[in-house]
């Protein structure tokens, strides 16, 4: 009886012990931060980050990346010569680090997970 209360005491603490895998601050796994709906905008392929964007209309100096691997083949999108497709959109926007970026403009850009979408 002694060694199962032992054995079942250990199995305890040794799953207690476990570390959780830690949630990253920035990107497409990173936790949602506000969600926003019907939002009309301008989805294209960036070449600065190489992911599939969208611009909101109106907004010229915000840039959301698209997290869902099936806007990827949209590569041929190119928002400079306009070859963009104007979209409605519902989404969850997450924090993007970039570090990459060297623009002297101010652009502020996040992570949006789409959860609806459809052609203006």
């Amino acid at each position: 009886m002694k060694i199962k209360i032992v054995t079942i005491m250990a199995l305890a603490l040794y799953l207690c012990g476990c570390k959780k895998e830690k949630q990253p601050e920035y990107g497409c796994d990173s936790p949602v931060l506000s969600t926003v709906n019907n939002i009309s905008g301008v989805l294209y392929y960036d070449e600065t980050s190489k992911q599939v964007s969208i611009v909101p209309e109106g907004f010229p100096l915000k840039v959301y990346q698209v997290c869902n691997p099936e806007y990827e083949q949209f590569e041929q999108l190119n928002y400079k010569t306009k070859d963009s497709i104007p979209v409605l959109f519902d989404g969850q926007l997450k924090a993007l680090k970039m570090d990459y970026y060297s623009d002297p403009v101010y652009i502020q850009q996040q992570a949006i997970t789409i959860l609806s979408i459809s052609k203006k």
